[in-house]
């Protein structure tokens, strides 16, 4: 099997990459990981031909997606698909905020606030993706709330 040839997403006009490229370890929830080393792995991510990448603003309250924007913004947008989730919207914490019960440490400091409403209707604004200039093609809601699937422009 080649994980770089492409497949078609269902009945979508999007192919991805058999294999992809998932963001969740670059968080430094589970263990820290210098920046260098994260961004080295998601550029050689990119030179052995992924081109789908997951990330989601709750994988290190943040510090994923930052991670991932910052390898990709200078890529060419038609060349990859990324995704992320909603549902999760992040605050800053503040410089002398107290983090709330259950907080994980290893992440930005920012505190996730559950909300599948409101970014129902925006879902990527508010994150490191829309700053980045990345497009929308569709969304999906967390599994926490069920499954809404949206693809198209």
């Amino acid at each position: 099997m080649d994980p770089t040839a492409r497949r078609r997403l269902g009945r979508v006009d999007l192919a991805l990459t058999q294999f992809g490229f998932g963001t969740a370890p670059l968080s430094g929830f589970r263990d820290t990981l210098a920046e260098d080393v994260a961004l080295a792995t998601i550029q050689a991510a990119w030179d052995a031909g992924i081109r789908m990448f997951d990330t989601s603003p709750y994988y290190g309250y943040g510090r994923a997606e930052l991670r991932l924007g910052t390898v990709l913004r200078d890529k060419p947008r038609d060349e990859y698909v990324l995704s992320t989730k909603i549902g999760r919207v992040m605050h800053p914490l503040g410089r002398d905020g107290t983090p709330p019960e259950g907080w994980r440490t290893g992440g930005l400091r920012f505190v996730p606030e559950f909300d599948y409403i409101v970014r129902r209707r925006a879902p990527l604004a508010g994150t490191v993706h829309a700053a980045h200039g990345h497009r929308q093609r569709g969304h999906r809601l967390h599994p926490r709330c069920g499954f809404l699937d949206h693809a198209g422009p």
